[in-house]
Order: C-alpha cells, then sequence, then structure tokens
C-alpha cells in the first residue's frame, strides 16, 4: 500500500535521502564554511524528487499525520516495503511482523552517481552536544559531582556501559562478555531490553558503542556496517557552541525560520506550491536574516577548529 514511509518533517532521519543531493536540512560546512541547506538549489531538487515520488503515490498521501506506531503497524503487516529507521528495530518489527518471513536488510544511503558516497549521515561522536548541570537547589553540588565524575572512572564505565560486574556481565583481559540474564532473559524479553534496566542508555558517561553490538541480530549489525561505508561524515558539522549572546540572537532567527521551512517544505512535496516559487521562498528565508545566523554558525565553527 506505501512502498516507502517518510517521516512527518519529509525528510527521512539522518540525511538518509537528501544527502544524496549535497545538502542537508539545516547548518553544515565545505571546506569549513557554513552553509544554510534549505535556501541551496540540492534542496530544491530533493524536494523535486521526494514530490514526484508523492504524485506517483510511493509515499503515503497523509504522511505529515503519521506517528511511530501507524509506521510499525504499516512495517509489520506488510503494507508497506521500506522506512528510515535505525539497527535497533530489526529484532522487534521480525518478530511483530504478521509473516513468519519478514526479514529487514539495511541498504546504504543513495547517491545520484553510482559509487559516489553522500557526505552526510548518522554519526556517533564522542562529544554528543548533550549537557548535564547541576542547578543552585542541589544541597550536596559537591557530592553530586563526584557521582557524575565516577561514571568517567574505570569500574565507572563498567557499571553504565555494561551493568552489574557478576549479575549482567563478567570481564575477562578487558573483554566483556553478557551473562544469561541478558542474552537469555528468563522473562523472554529481548537482549537489548533486558540489558537497559541494567546500564545506562542515555545520559553523563564515557560510552562503549561496541557494547551493542552482542545485544541485536546479526542482520542489524551488517546493517550498520552498510551505512558505516556508503557514506561518510565530511559536511557536517561538529559540536560548535555560540555564547550566551549568540545564542539568544540565533534563536530569536531561527525560530521563525524553522517555522516557515517546515511548513513550506510539505507545501512543495505534497504540490500543494509549485516549486516555481522557491526562489521567492529562498528570498523570504534570507529577508527573515539567515545570512546573520549563518555567521553566527560560522563563528562558532571558527572557535572550534582553533580550540
Amino acid at each position: 500500500q506505501v512502498p516507502f514511509i517518510i517521516p512527518v518533517s519529509g525528510i527521512p532521519g539522518d540525511c538518509a535521502f537528501i544527502g544524496a543531493y549535497g545538502v542537508n536540512s539545516d547548518f553544515y560546512k565545505i571546506d569549513n564554511k557554513v552553509q544554510y541547506g534549505p535556501i541551496q538549489e540540492g534542496y530544491k531538487e530533493y524536494l523535486q524528487e521526494i514530490g514526484k515520488w508523492f504524485k506517483e503515490g510511493l509515499i503515503a498521501s497523509d504522511f505529515p499525520a503519521w506517528d511511530n506506531d501507524k509506521m510499525v503497524q504499516y512495517m509489520t503487516t506488510d503494507k508497506a516495503a521500506a522506512a528510515a529507521n535505525g539497527f535497533w528495530v530489526f529484532e522487534p518489527w521480525e518478530t511483530a511482523s504478521e509473516s513468519p518471513n519478514m526479514k529487514l536488510t539495511g541498504v546504504g544511503y543513495p547517491s545520484l552517481k553510482r559509487g559516489e558516497k553522500p557526505h552526510f549521515r548518522q554519526n556517533n561522536r564522542r562529544m554528543r552536544g548533550y549537557f548535564t548541570a547541576i542547578t543552585t537547589n542541589n544541597k550536596y553540588p559537591e557530592r553530586t559531582m563526584e557521582w557524575l565524575d565516577y561514571f568517567y572512572s574505570k569500574d565507572g564505565f563498567k557499571l553504565a556501559n555494561y551493568g552489574i560486574e557478576g549479575k549482567t556481565y563478567t570481564e575477562k583481559d578487558d573483554k566483556y562478555q553478557y551473562t544469561d540474564l541478558v542474552m537469555h532473559n528468563p522473562e523472554n524479553v529481548p537482549a537489548n531490553i533486558a540489558f537497559a534496566k541494567y546500564a545506562y542508555s542515555h545520559g553523563a558517561f564515557l560510552r562503549d558503542w561496541t557494547r551493542e553490538n552482542p545485544l541485536f541480530p546479526e542482520d542489524a549489525i551488517a546493517a550498520c556496517d552498510v551505512w558505516d561505508q556508503s557514506a561518510d561524515a565530511d559536511y557536517m558539522l561538529p559540536p560548535t557552541k555560540l555564547t550566551a549572546e549568540e545564542g539568544e540572537e540565533y534563536s530569536e532567527i531561527m525560530g521563525d525560520i524553522n517555522t516557515y521551512v517546515g511548513e513550506k517544505r510539505l507545501n512543495f512535496i505534497m504540490g500543494e506550491e509549485p516549486l516555481d516559487h522557491f526562489d521567492d521562498y529562498v528570498r523570504e528565508i534570507k529577508d527573515m536574516n539567515i545570512e546573520k545566523a549563518i555567521k553566527l554558525q560560522q563563528a562558532a565553527l571558527d572557535r572550534y577548529n582553533k580550540r
């Protein structure tokens, strides 16, 4: 019924398709020069292609109204053929499928030219841009800081990543192996769910990304290799940071721009507005002071590169 499920934003996650056009849906860099994707010609070409798919019925006519539950329902009842998602959905979707032979396969990032690699993808950085803060209401800031710091120690690393030694994992020669409590849980829940009861998923800790590998089926891990090899992250911005003053000005500019861009994106894709209006759309964004926002992002990138 729906060959390809597209998210409500009109942009599949991690630049899965738009990256083929040399842009993304936000800020990015080429040769350390910051650019804004939604005003580029490649962005227009992406909208043109997705709009064609929409017109041909390859994506749902009501996709802006879809939620995650509907996507899962369609993917597990043979009503859809493809969706942009992560390796963690392989086991639950295959288990929930009405078809006993349903198998998911990871597909590489598409490109416009055979053998060409897009320069956008999902990218796991050591520094993720997340923050943890101790508020002024905390009566024990020093003890709290000690607690946070613990998860960057050797013991804290093991606890945050693998849980409780002897209960959820064993260690030998700096290698970790999950116990049957995780891999063959008596409650018959998937390994990654059993594991999540004892270890951190998010927060302030030094993450070991290899810990995920034994918890997921081989085809899910193989998909990660396919995604990793089919694209790079050369155009993606590093975890830059605006100053407080810059951040305030940036938020004032981008609040309205983000709303406008999101609305117009759906209008263009669904044919409610012709792409002949794209130049007018770009002029409007420039009138909304996008060039200043680009300069702010450029200043943040320059500081990052000089650190």
